[in-house]
């Protein structure tokens, strides 16, 4: 065949760094690294076995060596007999292969231009292209080994980066690199794709899940006597007191005194869970797929599916078998809320909708009979739209997403905030015309809320907390235990002294008679109230904020190991949890049924000899 030089404008050799610098054409630039071979060149060709970088300028191939000399193909092309031997050394291997990469890089028969790529059509059909590659695997005579740069289909090779390393995307068996193989794949060729872990299996909630991250809890609740906690898996396990089917494994078996939640299987919902809200001794959960399913003890109708049946203590109850809320008109939940005896949904329609025991107007439906929903009804809160819900044993509470707070039910100490103690909700007509917003100062509004058994507080957008309702164990932070917002002019108060200098606070959370702050610093939890139990955390159990003040030396930031909280929950039992940023689980207080989770029945926090939680929640699969 006859074969041309291509049309080149620049000097062939040697190149000045120079000129190779400035010359123009169609380029294509391969990176080379010297390699070994069991078939070693001869002598004159040892110089080409160190070019550095190969480039094809006008239809042609030029080779640049570590000493800056370059060279065109042709110098090689011809010095063997065998086809497909490049540079003459009597073998077909891994440097004939590098070329023949360059030569299929050309469009059809303008491989034929190149004088050096002749020795590649194997076919003979006046071109280079892929069906010569089956023939110079055929050809190959050089040694062959996982890691050589090169991929060989017919060994069985997935891939071939260059490398025998585990970690990144072809693993040293040149297999492709997947979750679940048992290797750690950081260095990805897209970051995307790195793994945080790899436990060589595809099981969640195991420490490290199905998709190769890390496990984490992202939310969950305390009851009065039991835990239940959701993980980034959308799974949830419930652990503690178990004398009602709380903890939704169909019997009474409580789990978490001499055992582990992790031993236990993840509970069963059928669909994946969005949200899990935890009462005094029922939880209820929002699927993603917007139903809700309630489980646990069944009076006042607090399931809310349409008995006051307690549901998950028996065989075979489960949430999955249990029925779902019925909001009617096939609407759906997108927030979901529980208290001590009843729970509260927001719907897809904007509409809020509750349940369960209602002897104080806390539904908020103009009557005091309780619900079980099995009629569907809706709460009239008044004009905008809710953006969040604070439940406490007797009164419900809404933050609107204009900052105002509004609550309704039993107001005997002032825990609605309207500087009364005036009941609303139960009486008809009153709703929402008997509604005020809670005063909070002058142009001040709510970020957050939350609820207590009989106290509510704030976290105000000049980030500082109010509270208000009953104070007899210092729930409310003011160094006192006078009842707030049951007489006119108690409210809007000072801020708690909650938050030092240089301290922000993040979030608010209330239990039955204790107020917890997050700080957006990550410095810990600093809780407040009762205390009988180890309940604040703070390796005593005197009571913070009847004659002091949360920031005072009798206060504390609960000592739960160096790791940055992002939520807390408290309980009307005395227990309290914090999620951690890494999404391990803490947890301190009473633990009498093995609600804490760690596999004893000792209280964490009563006592000052270190014995607070430093290690995380055994909620993984064992």
């Amino acid at each position: 065949m006859a074969k041309g030089e291509g049309d080149n404008n620049c000097m062939v050799a040697p190149f000045s760094l120079f000129r190779w610098t400035l010359c123009l054409g169609l380029c294509i630039f391969v990176s080379h690294a010297p390699a070994t071979d069991a078939n070693p060149a001869p002598a004159e060709l040892e110089k080409w076995r160190e070019w550095v970088e190969a480039r094809t300028i006008n239809n042609d191939v030029f080779f640049r060596f570590e000493d800056g000399e370059v060279f065109r193909s042709d110098r090689f092309a011809g010095a063997g007999d065998t086809l497909g031997d490049f540079d003459g050394d009597d073998d077909v291997d891994l440097y004939d292969y590098k070329v023949f990469q360059i030569c299929l890089s050309f469009s059809g028969p303008d491989a034929l231009t190149v004088q050096a790529c002749d020795v590649f059509d194997f076919d003979a059909d006046d071109d280079i292209d892929l069906a010569d590659i089956a023939d110079l695997s055929n050809a190959w005579t050089g040694a062959l080994r996982c890691g050589d740069g090169m991929v060989n289909t017919h060994a069985g090779e997935e891939c071939d980066d260059g490398n025998i390393d585990d970690d990144d995307d072809c693993l040293s068996t040149c297999q492709l690199a997947t979750c679940g193989d048992g290797h750690w794949r950081q260095y990805s060729a897209d970051p995307a794709d790195n793994e945080a872990c790899d436990d060589r299996n595809l099981i969640d909630d195991d420490g490290c899940d199905s998709d190769c991250q890390h496990s984490a809890v992202t939310s969950g609740g305390v009851g009065y006597d039991f835990t239940c906690m959701r993980f980034r898996s959308g799974n949830v396990r419930c652990w503690g007191d178990n004398t009602s089917g709380q903890l939704g494994q169909g019997n009474v078996t409580p789990i978490g005194k001499a055992d582990f939640p992790g031993q236990y299987p993840v509970l069963d919902f059928g669909a994946a869970v969005a949200q899990v809200e935890v009462g005094g001794a029922h939880a209820c959960a929002r699927l993603e797929n917007g139903s809700v399913k309630c489980w646990g003890l069944g009076t006042f109708g607090r399931l809310g599916s349409g008995s006051t049946t307690t549901w998950g203590n028996a065989a075979g109850e489960t949430p999955a078998t249990q029925t779902a809320v019925d909001f009617g008109g096939g609407r759906t939940a997108t927030m979901l809320a529980a208290g001590p005896s009843h729970s509260c949904a927001v719907l897809n329609d904007g509409a809020l909708s509750c349940w369960g025991s209602n002897t104080y107007g806390q539904l908020g439906i103009g009557t005091t009979a309780n619900t079980d929903i099995s009629a569907p009804s809706t709460t009239n809160y008044g004009t905008g739209t809710v953006a969040q819900m604070a439940l406490g044993s007797i009164h419900t509470c809404i933050r609107t997403t204009t900052g105002e707070v509004r609550c309704w039910g039993r107001n005997n100490v002032g825990q609605l905030g309207r500087n009364d103690m005036t009941n609303i909700g139960g009486t008809a007509g009153q709703m929402p015309t008997a509604i005020v917003s809670v005063p909070l100062g002058t142009g001040i509004t709510a970020t957050e809320i939350a609820a207590g058994a009989v106290h509510t507080c704030a976290l105000r957008s000049n980030s500082t907390v109010m509270c208000w309702g009953y104070a007899t164990s210092g729930q409310l932070g003011y160094g006192n235990t006078n009842t707030l917002g049951d007489a006119a002019g108690e409210l809007p108060t000072g801020p708690v002294s909650a938050a030092a200098t240089g301290y922000t606070i993040a979030h608010v959370f209330a239990g039955g008679e204790h107020t917890c702050v997050t700080y957006t610093g990550g410095q810990g939890v600093r809780c407040w109230g009762k205390n009988t139990y180890g309940d604040l955390g703070c390796g005593h159990v005197n009571f913070v904020g009847v004659n002091d003040v949360p920031i005072s030396l009798g206060g504390c930031i609960a000592n739960i190991g160096a790791v940055q909280p992002t939520t807390a929950y408290m309980s009307a039992g005395g227990h309290g949890c914090a999620i951690a940023a890494d999404g391990s689980l803490r947890c301190w207080g009473h633990n009498d049924q093995g609600q804490l989770g760690y596999g004893h029945t000792n209280n964490l926090g009563d006592q000052a000899n270190g014995e607070l939680p430093s290690v995380e929640v055994p909620v993984w699969t064992q």
